[in-house]
């Protein structure tokens, strides 16, 4: 909850490359239900807040279908992100 969205860092890398996130998708498992909120930038919307909220501890949050611009305008698919909230 102390970020405030997803950010793409290429670490060793020989380049200074910078990708910026453009979208992604926050989902768990509330209650029993798949929930998904969607962001259109590299910022956590307020839903995907409230969705984190809801998720109890110990239970898996997702950040999936990130898409990130290179320096070439291009967008990439990401790989997906999962942790295990305390």
């Amino acid at each position: 909850m102390a970020q405030q969205g997803v950010k793409a860092e290429l670490e060793n890398f020989d380049f200074d490359l910078t990708f910026n996130i453009v979208g992604f998708t926050v989902s768990a498992t509330v209650q029993g239900y798949e929930e998904e909120q969607k962001s259109n930038s590299a910022t956590f919307t307020a839903a995907q807040k409230d969705l984190m909220k809801k998720v109890g501890t110990g239970r898996k949050l997702y950040i999936e279908d990130i898409k990130a611009r290179g320096p070439d305008g291009q967008v990439r698919d990401l790989s997906t992100i999962s942790f295990k909230l305390k």
